[in-house]
């Protein structure tokens, strides 16, 4: 059975980050790039406090699996891409905001989705998300925490308030701003006032294939933990499997689709370490049902714990009735040195 496994691995084009006849307990041992810093996930104090807004039947109550198809993926239904940009956490600088782009990516897709493609695709904040969602930092952080401040707060759209992969602190001024330079070369910069936020109107948590297939295909795509491991990191094509017992979830990524290649199950997994990575930014990996009902042993927990959020559309502060402090804020934000 191991060397079928691995065999068909190889037809495939993917790659064992070990072999199968290893010792599986040295899976534990196993550090990445990603586990080096972005330690802190979803923990069972949060989980706890987690408090899920569902207010319609969930896909998984009224799709089966045979209503799903063979292969679904959101860049490609009825030839229409519903997926907003893939987008690399690492630059400008390192930082451990992951679970801000598993989070922010997937509920864009779906206002894309929602809006039937139209103009202008979604591209959602994650500097704001990190400033003021209280959902984590560079150090790490949880997806349904950022589903839950969308809920609240809404997030405003990426050129609001650009990525800076930094940790800062909550202001009015640096929530949506823009900038001009001044003679004496430094920038004078504009708090924008009254703009549009996305706003959620549900979001929950979902765990195994069939639940997680019927809420992809129902309304989108969804949220992730994985273990990235040091065989994820070099991951550059095919379909990946790598055994593991037990999975230290250290990565949140966000999942599109899925595909059957040569009996052969995989999910479709957007990641957020930019277009270098993988495919395009993407990677497969097995889904529970490969390898005859036993691929959960080697998809590094990608099946364990998934966020999801229904967006409602977009409100500014005054039409969710609450006060953002833009009234209050001061027009200026510190100079910086002007750019051409």
């Amino acid at each position: 059975m191991k060397t079928l496994i691995l065999s068909l691995l190889l037809l495939l084009g993917g790659s064992l980050a070990r072999s199968l006849g290893d010792n599986p307990s040295l899976s534990s041992q196993r550090t990445s790039v990603a586990s080096a810093f972005a330690t802190k996930l979803t923990t069972s104090i949060e989980l706890a406090n987690y408090r899920p807004l569902i207010l319609t039947p969930l896909p998984q109550s009224y799709l089966q699996e045979k209503d799903l198809p063979e292969n679904f993926d959101w860049r490609a239904v009825n030839g229409t891409n519903f997926l907003s940009l893939t987008r690399n956490q690492h630059i400008p600088q390192y930082c451990g905001s992951c679970w801000a782009h598993a989070a922010t990516s997937s509920l864009a897709d779906r206002m894309n989705f929602a809006q039937s493609g139209a103009w202008p695709s979604v591209t959602l904040s994650v500097q704001n998300v990190i400033d003021c969602g209280g959902a984590g930092t560079c150090h790490g952080g949880w997806d349904s925490g950022v589903y839950s401040y969308a809920a609240e707060k809404g997030i405003p759209p990426d050129t609001c308030n650009t990525y800076l992969a930094v940790d800062q602190s909550c202001t009015a001024r640096n929530s949506c701003f823009t900038c001009w330079p001044k003679p004496d070369g430094t920038s004078s910069c504009k708090r924008i006032k009254d703009y549009k936020r996305l706003v959620v109107a549900e979001h929950g948590r979902v765990q195994g294939r069939d639940a997680m297939k019927a809420e992809i295909y129902a309304r989108g795509p969804i949220s992730c933990e994985i273990d990235a491991t040091q065989g994820l990191d070099n991951y550059n094509g095919g379909i990946y499997a790598e055994y593991n017992e037990s999975p230290q979830t250290n990565h949140l990524v966000s999942i599109v689709g899925w595909e059957k290649q040569d009996d052969i199950e995989a999910w479709i997994v957007r990641n957020s370490w930019g277009e270098p990575f993988g495919e395009q930014g993407f990677f497969r990996i097995v889904t529970s049902a490969a390898f005859n009902g036993t691929g959960n042993l080697f998809n590094l927990g990608i099946e364990g714990g998934c966020g999801w959020a229904v967006p409602k559309g977009w409100f500014t502060a005054k039409e969710m009735g609450f006060d953002d402090g833009s009234e209050d804020a001061t027009d200026l934000v510190p100079a910086q040195p002007s750019v051409a």
